[in-house]
């Protein structure tokens, strides 16, 4: 593990942990936590992977107390003097919350320096009315935090996040200056996008993981990965089920690597990407890194693709009945439903749902472990 200390565009001091070796990744964490928040994440992509993690500038080492200096345009404008301070001409892209917005503002700005991007919980692109309320609750969280701490700042909206939000931000006030979190919120006056169709011109590669509360609402996901021409909804909701930075690794990498392993057709759709015929290939190997403990998740419905206005896959081919000491044929059969992911269906249930939970973690296929 390496550090990294550079000065930005405007002079301000940043400040990255490199891990792993090989084609670049940047990962970068929510408005919140700090580098740290990804480091269990990091630790399953560094296997054929440099996995970059910075503090964000105004959060964790990146000190910025200067609320002017807070802009989406500076955002950019720092990925890249990172990229530029390595000496990558381009990296694939991955942010939770902050670190998506950021993403998909550098994939819209410089898309000749982004390979692929990775969208974990998807910002909400707010109407003028809604970011009207942004911003009387962002300059809110500012004056508690300046009055009272940060930890005043975020007691009565961190019910308002999905548990592992409140794990992340909880360990990294330690290491946060409240001065600069406090210009941080700053960003809440200014405008990532004015509206979703603005997505449609970045044709980078991007699964998309859902987020489940208002500020990453699943809607919006969902539109998103529609509106991208490259983009995917990964079928791994950011939800209550996930209550630590270990938990949100273990629940998302399996489809991170899978998607980093997958050959990927320039100006194609995701439905395409398994597909051969691709004029940019992009494959690692698959390395499992740490063991993963299984995260146990509330049964709900399957939205297939057909449900929601589109064809759905096609029927599964029939299968020849096996005897019970002979589960191997009869497990299940998993299909791709266009733009969703991947579809189980089985008719056994130690055989089929209970083998593949099991077998699950040691696969590049992810599932959301709905039935």
């Amino acid at each position: 593990m390496a550090e990294i200390s550079y000065r930005a565009a405007d002079d301000c001091a940043l400040h990255a942990t490199v891990i792993g070796e090989g084609r670049a990744l940047v990962l970068m964490h929510a408005g919140g936590p700090d580098h740290k928040s990804m480091l269990p994440l990091a630790e399953r992509l560094a296997g054929r992977r440099m996995v970059i993690l910075p503090d964000l500038r105004g959060y964790g080492r990146s000190v910025c107390r200067d609320p002017a200096r807070h802009t989406w345009a500076q955002y950019t404008k720092d990925v890249i003097w990172l990229l530029d301070h390595i000496g990558l001409p381009h990296a694939v892209l991955a942010g939770a919350g902050l670190g998506s917005t950021i993403t998909l503002r550098t994939a819209a700005a410089h898309p000749d320096r982004v390979g692929a991007a990775v969208l974990i919980g998807v910002e909400d692109i707010e109407d003028d009315e809604a970011k009207e309320a942004e911003i009387r609750f962002l300059d809110a969280f500012a004056a508690r935090v300046a009055a009272d701490g940060i930890e005043a700042g975020w007691e009565p909206i961190r019910a308002d996040f999905p548990p592992v939000v409140g794990a992340m931000v909880r360990d990294a006030i330690p290491r946060s200056d409240p001065a600069s979190i406090v210009a941080a919120a700053a960003i809440g006056h200014d405008r990532s996008f004015r509206s979703i169709s603005e997505l449609a011109r970045i044709t980078t590669p991007t699964p998309i993981f859902p987020g489940t509360d208002p500020r990453h609402p699943t809607a919006l996901a969902e539109e998103a990965a529609d509106t991208l021409p490259n983009g995917q909804l990964a079928m791994v909701p950011i939800g209550n089920d996930l209550q630590t930075a270990e938990d949100l690794a273990c629940a998302v990498a399996p489809a991170i690597v899978e998607f980093l392993r997958s050959p990927v057709r320039a100006g194609g759709r995701s439905s395409d990407w398994s597909r051969p015929g691709s004029a940019e290939v992009t494959v690692d190997e698959h390395e499992p890194g740490p063991p993963c403990e299984l995260v146990p998740r509330r049964p709900g419905r399957v939205r297939t693709q057909a449900s929601a206005g589109h064809a759905g896959a096609a029927a599964p081919r029939r299968v020849a009945a096996a005897p019970d000491h002979q589960p191997g044929r009869r497990r299940a059969v998993v299909f791709q439903v266009r733009n969703k992911g991947l579809a189980v269906l089985t008719g056994c249930g130690h055989a089929g749902i209970v083998n593949l939970v099991r077998h699950t973690q040691n696969s590049p296929m992810s599932f959301d472990g709905r039935w």
